[in-house]
């Protein structure tokens, strides 16, 4: 949904404070129950599409260097970050981190670990896209890390960055053409 990119010029905090919201009105032992509860189910999907949406960056954190390359060839110099580069069927938009990786550590804090200022932090340091081609993104599925990092690399190492955004990217032997770790929210 193209409003989702809307999020990428919010601050960190307010984005923090949308999402203090919604998981403060979890209920407890959310990440103990089934995956089929229905509720359980549910909360965790609605809160997939908000993660999804406020780590998202007004520009890339990584381009790949395909997606360079594909990009040279249709006389882009300097993408920013928009759906409007996915209508293009060889490009993908795709998340640094993981979405799941995302709710499974938000869902392992206590409530009173979930304040607005570690949210802030933490929604900054996770935060970032990365622009890659098809082929590329087939290849994290063709390694196993669609959904998750990749081994021996922990969110917490990414937090505290020991590890690097692109983990799951040079584990899947993508290379990286562009990179913008300092990137605005």
């Amino acid at each position: 949904m193209a409003w989702t990119s809307k999020f990428a010029g919010v601050d960190y905090k307010k984005r923090a404070e949308y999402l203090h919201n919604y998981l403060t009105q979890r209920p407890d032992g959310l990440a103990q129950r089934s995956p089929v509860d229905p509720f359980a189910r549910g909360y965790k999907d609605v809160l997939s599409f908000i993660v999804a949406s406020l780590c998202m960056r007004s520009e890339y954190r990584y381009i790949s260097e395909g997606a360079r390359e594909y990009l040279k060839k249709n006389g882009i110099d300097k993408p920013v970050y928009s759906h409007v580069y996915t209508k293009y069927e060889d490009l993908t938009n795709e998340h640094t981190i993981p979405v799941s990786v995302i709710i499974e550590h938000l869902a392992s804090l206590d409530k009173a670990q979930l304040t607005v200022e570690y949210l802030t932090d933490f929604i900054e340091k996770v935060s970032g896209l990365a622009l890659i081609t098809d082929e590329e993104d087939d290849a994290l599925d063709d390694n196993g890390l669609r959904n998750k990092l990749p081994s021996g690399t922990t969110l917490d190492a990414i937090l505290q960055g020991k590890k690097p955004h692109s983990a799951r990217y040079d584990a899947a032997g993508i290379k990286m053409a562009d990179t913008n770790h300092g990137a605005k929210a």
